[in-house]
């Protein structure tokens, strides 16, 4: 329970520096995030038989996280929506992990690591951004 806590922490600090630093494309990547998290969490069978077989509605949402990261891959000129989907595929194919009698636990760790590896991308995109976005109007104000 305590991970569980930690990650929901972890989820709402990065939604607040990337609403607080982030241009367009980063919060609303992590606004769709943290939506996928909340249905995911929905979505979860009951823990007597979770991570048992495929978890079709985890896989469903993960999908559609996918697409909407695919969709800021052919728009955006930065690097970062990249790195997003990338692990975002990863997280999908942790999810049929459990169909190549990989145990519970190793199914759960990679959905949980590929988690924090997309936070950690759209933070370090909001933050760089930002810190482009300084070194311009600092620029801009010695000419």
């Amino acid at each position: 329970m305590t991970l569980v806590i930690i990650y929901w922490m972890t989820l709402i600090l990065c939604c607040a520096i990337v609403a607080w630093v982030g241009e367009r494309d980063e919060k609303v990547c992590i606004a769709a995030y943290a939506i996928a998290s909340i249905l995911s969490a929905r979505a979860v069978s009951p823990m007597a038989t979770r991570l048992r077989t495929v978890e079709w509605p985890l896989l469903g949402v993960d999908v559609l996280m996918l697409l909407v990261f695919l969709v800021f891959v052919v728009r955006s000129r930065r690097y970062w929506p990249l790195w997003t989907t990338g692990i975002q595929v990863v997280s999908l194919l942790g999810n049929t992990a459990v169909l190549s009698r990989a145990t519970r636990h190793a199914y759960a760790m990679t959905l949980a690591i590929m988690a924090y590896g997309i936070l950690s991308t759209l933070l370090i995109a909001a933050l760089r951004s930002h810190l482009r976005r300084r070194r311009s109007r600092m620029s801009d104000l010695r000419l």
